[in-house]
């Protein structure tokens, strides 16, 4: 069934990888690590951009373009200023939300080269669609996926919550933000210097599928500890004591169920619009109402597992991420309930393939649940040493449905194809 599965699997994300957007490219097997130097002026909305990537082919077979995965290109009005490869002008392409470098020459197996993309973006002041992603509201900056990332070409747009990206892991991400008044700044990485004037901050990533931001001229910074792993939370509004303790409960329940968190630090940031992940950095707007703040710090930091750990293709397999984060979530706060609409959806369908409220109950409510349902037929025993299996398997590298599934399979006696095929087809 394994084997069978995993075919399946494989000639999906095949032909799924060239649905959303025609004759997309894919870089994701390639390794890169980045640096990169931004100038911020906070008040005019505008950001400037200088990325290199030291990219690494590991491949048996020489490389002709690639591909970086660019928000900013979408919501952003990005001017593209120039592309080098090498330190030579180089040709590129931006397609939705994604610039396609033509290498100048063909990248061979083991070789390495480095790509600088320079580019002008500006902050948008709404929430409309995912702008709050890179937006400026209230006074709050807030910068996802605004780092030229190794990717495959991935439509932007969707009917749904679903978050259209795929990158894989990088070893090292060094970023310096210059900006033109003091600003704090929670992000995916340790601050690392600091210029005399504070307008100038260098921070450092490790292990991580993204580097993003939050700034505003006046956060405050609250700091506490949850086991090993320094929790600082930056708001304006929100109370700091309920994200503190939240983020505690959350950070310990997941260690002692699935795995250690694969940081020294996380950050929780009051943001403008929306409760969001990043690896080692949640945001939660700042209008939550209180008595929401627990599931969106449960579900957001379980994401730090699945998602920032483990990654996965977030287009083409919504459910190998939002599927187990929601279940954690509803684990630790005891609050599973059914989907209000929906239920029995495939849970092997595309982010593109889901409306609105369809994604949420079938891929949240529901993928949590069929997960719990596992955990019963499994026993919590088995059921938890297979998650935990998977996690450590997996961590800092790319899972999928089927490996968490599969992984669930080899810790119960019974053969699960049958059950699986149910909601899965397009895998078994």
């Amino acid at each position: 069934m394994k084997r069978y599965s995993l075919l399946l699997a494989t000639l999906f994300l095949l032909v799924t990888a060239l649905t959303p957007v025609a004759a997309a490219g894919d870089s994701l097997a390639l390794r890169a690590t980045y640096r990169v130097q931004a100038a911020l002026d906070h008040g005019d909305g505008t950001l400037l951009v200088r990325s290199d990537a030291l990219v690494t082919n590991p491949t048996s077979g020489s490389i002709s373009s690639i591909v970086f995965n660019l928000a900013p290109a979408r919501i952003g009005a990005l001017d593209l200023r120039a592309v080098k490869v090498d330190g030579l002008d180089a040709s590129a392409v931006v397609r939705d939300q994604s610039v396609v470098v033509r290498l100048p020459g063909p990248l061979a197996p083991g070789a390495s080269t480095t790509v600088r993309v320079r580019y002008t973006a500006r902050f948008g002041d709404h929430g409309e669609d995912k702008q709050w992603l890179f937006a400026k509201l209230k006074g709050v900056i807030t910068a996802y996926r605004w780092i030229p990332w190794l990717s495959r070409e991935v439509a932007f747009d969707r009917d749904n919550i679903g978050d259209p990206f795929v990158t894989p892991s990088s070893s090292r991400v060094e970023v310096t933000i210059k900006s033109e008044r003091s600003l704090s700044y929670a992000t995916s990485g340790l601050r690392t210097s600091v210029s005399a004037d504070g307008l100038t901050q260098t921070f450092l990533a490790r292990d991580v599928r993204d580097f993003n931001f939050a700034a505003h001229p006046s956060y405050h910074v609250s700091r506490s500890w949850a086991g090993d792993t320094k929790l600082v939370v930056y708001t304006k509004t929100l109370d700091p004591a309920p994200l503190l303790r939240w983020g505690k409960r959350a950070i310990a329940h997941y260690e002692k169920y699935v795995g250690p968190y694969r940081w020294p630090r996380m950050a929780i940031a009051e943001s403008g619009r929306s409760a969001m992940e990043s690896p080692a950095m949640i945001w939660i707007a700042r209008d939550t109402p209180s008595w929401n703040i627990p599931y969106l710090v449960a579900h957001e930091t379980a994401h730090q597992w699945f998602y920032g750990a483990v990654g996965n293709d977030q287009t083409s397999q919504p459910f190998a991420d939002e599927a187990p984060t929601d279940f954690l979530a509803r684990h630790l706060l005891d609050a599973r309930r059914a989907p209000r609409s929906c239920a029995g959806n495939l849970l092997d369908r595309t982010i593109y393939e889901y409306g609105t409220p369809c994604y949420y109950e079938t891929i949240y409510i529901g993928g949590g649940n069929y997960i719990d349902d596992l955990r019963k037929r499994a026993g919590n025993d088995a059921f938890w040493a297979a998650l935990r299996s998977y996690y450590s398997r997996y961590s800092h590298e790319m899972g999928s449905t089927t490996a968490l599934l599969d992984a669930i399979d080899a810790a119960i006696a019974e053969d699960l194809t049958t059950h699986y095929a149910k909601r899965f087809p397009r895998y078994y």
